[in-house]
């Protein structure tokens, strides 16, 4: 449909997610658009490409902003939970409370020869999973990776901020896609079930909030402090709707369908 709709005139950019950080892919794209496509540009990105997006028209190309079209699919706009130290940290634990109760699980079956040595296995696993839960080294490990640290939602990932501090208003151009992932009802109840066995209670191991497994839903369409995109340049899949998740937007009919209607091609 794109090659239709734009005349083969289309352009990937292809960037290292984790090697870098998004700040630096949008200096690239930058440079790799400068001088070489004039007029305006419609943009769809997804995930970290949104971010990409954001560093390039807000920073680097500002002139270009007024006249471009944004839509972010699932965009880490104002960063990921998946990349914060605390979540990370936060899922250890919650690993370590699944460690107990199938160690828990082995005692009772106890009288199996390799039910005991897997409950030693597993009684291992915990101790080492609780003990890198309190000590430096998660947020040690997200520094070490660019790419991750660079959309890590945390107060203090300075680049994130000064992006969020600078937005002083809600360009026209910019359309967000969101979703709110929940499993299977069948499925689901078993999930509850388990986790209530564990020592916290906690069925959500790393996101406090709505997400779609990889990025917190309202992080989708935040720019800063008190600004957002508005609702009706959003569309929503709500939970439970066709099961969306972060890599299978693209395969709904309805993003296509927005994408075309928002792009009036």
């Amino acid at each position: 449909w794109m090659l239709d709709a734009y005349d083969d005139r289309v352009i990937a950019y292809d960037y290292p997610t984790l090697s870098q950080q998004a700040l630096a892919s949008a200096m690239g794209l930058h440079r790799l658009l400068s001088g070489r496509v004039d007029g305006p540009i419609d943009v769809v990105s997804h995930s970290q490409g949104g971010l990409v997006t954001r560093y390039w028209l807000e920073v680097f190309d500002a002139r270009r902003l007024e006249e471009t079209r944004s839509i972010f699919v699932a965009g880490t706009l104002a960063g990921t939970s998946l990349a914060a130290p605390w979540a990370l940290r936060r899922a250890m634990k919650g690993l370590a409370n699944v460690a107990w109760v199938v160690t828990q699980g082995a005692k009772v079956a106890g009288g199996v020869p390799w039910f005991g040595a897997l409950a030693g296995l597993i009684a291992l696993l915990q101790k080492s999973v609780d003990f890198l839960a309190k000590t430096p080294a998660i947020d040690a490990g997200v520094a070490m990776v660019p790419g991750l640290s660079g959309m890590s939602k945390v107060g203090t990932n300075a680049e994130l901020r000064e992006l969020h501090r600078a937005c002083r208003s809600v360009p026209e151009g910019y359309f967000a896609i969101t979703g709110d992932f929940e499993p299977a009802r069948e499925g689901w109840a078993f999930w509850r079930r388990f986790f209530s066995r564990t020592k916290d209670g906690a069925a959500d191991l790393l996101f406090r909030a709505p997400n779609d497994l990889v990025v917190d839903t309202e992080a989708m369409t935040r720019l800063g402090d008190g600004r957002e995109i508005p609702g009706d340049r959003v569309h929503h899949f709500k939970a439970g709707a066709a099961h969306v998740h972060h890599t299978n937007y693209f395969e709904q009919e309805a993003t296509v369908e927005v994408i075309r209607r928002w792009l009036n091609r």
